[in-house]
């Protein structure tokens, strides 16, 4: 997460926006939404409302790791997602989370 490990074109409906990255999906817990290999993209300024994709972007005792969850809500203390396989919901300290970055579109590499 501290630095690029590839670049692709951005999208027009990013064109935009500086900060636009994109992510690998890695993993079963978000299908059939979201599958291994999939490209996210991501736009750091947009709003994160409740239900839609986002990017939880974790420093775990020094270890940062991210992980795509739909969100539910946060609070003072907590951050609540939902991961669909298996369906479940997830909670972090909000202490732990660095960001919180609404996904704003998909691509499958053919």
């Amino acid at each position: 997460m501290d630095k690029a490990v590839d670049h692709i074109a951005r999208p027009s409906f990013l064109m935009a926006e500086a900060n636009a990255y994109a992510v690998f999906v890695v993993g079963t817990s978000m299908e059939p939404r979201f599958n291994t290999g999939e490209i996210l993209y991501v736009d750091p300024s947009a709003p994160v409302r409740r239900g839609p994709d986002v990017v939880v972007q974790i420093n775990d005792d020094g270890e940062l790791r991210a992980v795509v969850k739909q969100f539910k809500n946060a609070d003072d203390k907590l951050v609540r997602v939902e991961q669909l396989n298996p369906r479940k919901e997830i909670t972090f300290d909000k202490n732990t989370v660095t960001a919180l970055h609404a996904v704003q579109g998909s691509w499958i590499r053919a």
